[in-house]
Parts: structure tokens; sequence; C-alpha cells
């Protein structure tokens, strides 16, 4: 779908945004935190398409979704609904784990680049816990798995690894490649190194990650 327009606000000392996407006539408004969504909700309307598409967005029976997306946000009407149905239940935070893949809860998680790192036991599915801060040398490497996930892919070029996260230090042992490749185990991921140009038009050597096991993670955390 496409993005329309962006409403920001703020609730308790917290930026939020309300995106509007349509495709045709059919529009969909939810909230975002930190480029997630910030609850389970989403609101859609279908219109008919005898409205003026350039002025539909203004109509009353769309801003009246924005007006109730945002105020999901201020009474916690989520947050208020999923604690009320985990005191109805009795079990162990892992099992409040789910893959959204296969929608098994038999999870494994470890600690990967300040971060929990989720992996399906049924189907392989790998997910990332959401953090809103990191250190300076892991945030490439978030970059790096997010784009993995989001767009089937990832480029760096092997400059910036080498002289940053996988710096070598051959005297302990570790070179660049055993770093790369210990990381990438990790992670699940599969990588090739090719050239391309820069934005000088020089050739420089580079890495493109992709992954050959599912990544989909949740649509909303918690």
């Amino acid at each position: 779908m496409k993005l329309n327009r962006t409403i920001p606000f703020e609730f308790e000392g917290k930026s939020y945004e309300i995106r509007i996407y349509s495709k045709g006539w059919k529009f969909n408004i939810r909230a975002y935190k930190d480029d997630s969504p910030a609850n389970g909700y989403s609101y859609t309307v279908d219109l008919p398409t005898s409205f003026d598409i350039k002025s539909i967005l203004n109509i009353d029976a769309i801003q009246e979704l924005v007006k109730l997306t945002k105020k999901d946000i201020e009474n916690k009407k989520w947050e208020k609904l999923v604690n009320q149905y985990l005191k109805t239940v009795k079990t162990s935070a892992d099992k409040k784990l789910g893959c959204q893949n296969c929608t098994s809860r038999e999870i494994k998680a470890m600690v990967v680049d300040g971060r929990r790192m989720f992996e399906c036991s049924a189907c392989g599915n790998i997910w990332y816990e959401h953090v809103t801060s990191c250190l300076t040398g892991e945030y490439i490497l978030h970059e790096i798995t997010t784009n993995v996930e989001k767009e089937g892919q990832h480029e760096e070029f092997t400059e910036i690894l080498l002289n940053g996260t996988f710096s070598e230090d051959l005297s302990k042992g570790l070179s660049f490649e055993d770093q790369l490749a210990n990381w990438a185990n990790i992670n699940k991921l599969e990588y090739s190194f090719f050239y391309k140009k820069d934005a000088f038009g020089k050739e420089r050597q580079a890495i493109r990650f992709f992954s050959k096991v599912p990544r989909v993670s949740p649509a909303f955390y918690g």
C-alpha cells in the first residue's frame, strides 16, 4: 500500500505517528512508534470509487479513524487488553512467544549484538527483539539484519566492517574473515563478496548478505 500521510503526535514524552496507507479507495490507518507498530490495532475503510481520490483524506470516514487510533494510544487500550488476558492464563514468559511464520511456540532465544535473537525450532524463522538504542559498533549489524528481513538482502562495503566492527587483531587470532564468518553463522546469514561502484564511481569490494531461512518478525512486540 502507498503511504499517503503521517500525523506526528506526542504522548507521555514519547513520539508517535499515525500513518495513512491506501491502495485505490481502500485505506489503512495505524499508529507507529520508533518505526514499528505501536500496538496491535489498525483500522481499515473501503470507500466508494465515486469519492474524489485527491481530497479523500480529509473526509469524516478517515478522520474519525485517525482520532480513534490516537485515542487508543492515549487510553492505553492495547496494553489494558494484553494485561487483562495475561492475568487469565498461567504460562511462562517463553510460552508467550509465538512464531509469526508458523505459529509454533517452540522458540529458542539468545543474546546477539546486545539484543535477543529468537529462532523457531519448527520452521527456522529468525527475528530479533526490538530495541531503541545500541552501541556504535552494533548499529551497522542491526541495520544488516533489519534490511535482510525487510528487503531480502543487504549490501555493505567491506572496508566499513573491516575498519570498524570486525577490525582485525591478529595478535589475538581474530582475523576479519573469521569474525565475519562467526557473526554470520550465529545470525543464520549467508554472504558473498562482489564489487560495486561507490559514490565517486570507484570500484570497491562489497559484501551481500542474505538469508536462506524465514525472517518474519511480529507486527507488534508485547
